[in-house]
């Protein structure tokens, strides 16, 4: 049998029952929103950082790329001309031949027109690579008596024939050309070079070339150099004749961002050993 009905049996949630479950409830949503501007506060501060840590790395890879270039087929030109102790004492200098090293091997004896005219030249690889589809200037280099002469790409020449071998334009005097000499090609006449400097007020890594000064990256606060030189000496920084001496520079750059009133800063360091 059913139960008879009896009104008052089924009854329903009290007011004070009903707010008390809507404030669990607002606590709850309360501490559910905090933790969620705390992730978003946390990921936003890391991915501050880790961009930071992106700028130095950049900064690095670029300058570690210059220093390896150092002094390449330079026999009496030091590999850096200037060389401190950090980017706030001044500009820090690579010095090489070559600093994309476009090179090649000459392979067969080759002399030059005095009248200017078109001679040929035989080398070890293929002047269209090495020439990058680009006329660019060609400079001979002895390696072992660091003799150079600079020659130019004959202008009416196009990539395909671009040897090899490839003809150069003679510069007014005969030159014997030998068998292991050097082809480099480079943007201009002579040593090529490039300086870094620090903006202390942007706080931007500066990469100066034939091109002009091109930012390399931002946020960077320091950078710190040490050269080991020829006798296994350490030192803080490099002047005059010691130049010469110099086999490796370690680099150290240090990146720094303000999140949310705080300095956050990140350092990387490598040690480069230069070609010269």
């Amino acid at each position: 049998m059913k139960a008879p009905f009896r009104p008052g049996n089924d009854r329903g949630f009290s007011l004070v029952e009903l707010m008390v479950a809507a404030a669990l409830m607002g606590l709850v949503a309360m501490a559910i929103f905090s933790l969620y501007q705390t992730s978003q506060r946390s990921a936003s501060t890391e991915a501050q950082v880790v961009d930071v840590q992106q700028n130095v790395r950049v900064a690095l890879q670029q300058m570690a790329r210059d220093v390896r270039m150092a002094g390449f087929l330079l026999s009496s030109t030091p590999p850096l001309s200037l060389a401190p102790s950090d980017l706030s004492q001044g500009p820090f200098t690579v010095q090489s031949a070559a600093l994309d090293g476009r090179a090649d091997r000459v392979t067969a004896q080759a002399t030059s027109d005095p009248t200017g005219m078109a001679f040929t030249v035989t080398v070890a690889q293929d002047p269209v690579n090495l020439f990058g589809g680009k006329y660019r200037n060609v400079q001979i280099i002895r390696p072992s008596s660091n003799y150079q002469q600079l020659k130019f790409p004959a202008p009416n020449l196009t990539v395909a024939q671009l040897g090899p071998p490839f003809q150069l334009f003679g510069s007014g005097a005969a030159i014997n050309i030998m068998p292991g000499d050097m082809i480099v090609c480079v943007a201009g006449a002579g040593t090529q070079s490039v300086t870094y400097t620090l903006d202390s007020t942007t706080n931007t890594l500066k990469r100066h070339d034939g091109l002009g000064a091109q930012p390399v990256a931002d946020n960077i606060t320091g950078v710190a150099f040490k050269y080991l030189l020829n006798n296994g000496t350490s030192v803080p920084s490099v002047a005059g004749s010691n130049l010469t001496l110099i086999r490796a520079v370690q680099i150290t750059i240090t990146g720094t961002q303000t999140v949310r009133g705080q300095a956050k800063s990140r350092s990387l360091s490598a040690v480069v050993q230069i070609r010269n």
